[in-house]
């Protein structure tokens, strides 16, 4: 799987963060991210279509978090998962 980020070239930063997550790709289009608990419960679900975009984490508590990320390039579609700490 780190093979395929590396490909896409994502970047999920800061990580940790106290508010905001910023998710990029210099390859491909990012379509969904979903937010989820630990237990893999969906908080959130936001549909993309670009290659950049801002994450909100402000309305929950300080703890670990799962983004899901669908990407789409080069006619595939990629799902990608990563672990956000957030703090404060």
């Amino acid at each position: 799987m780190d093979k395929i980020k590396d490909a896409l070239g994502i970047r999920v930063y800061p990580n940790p963060t106290d508010a905001v997550v910023t998710v990029q790709t210099n390859k491909g289009i990012i379509q969904r991210i979903q937010v989820m608990d630990l237990l893999g419960r969906v908080l959130n679900e936001t549909n993309i279509d670009n290659n950049k975009t801002d994450v909100s984490l402000k309305q929950w508590a300080s703890g670990q978090y799962l983004l899901q990320i669908k990407i789409a390039y080069q006619q595939k579609e990629y799902v990608l998962h990563y672990k956000i700490d957030k703090v404060h």
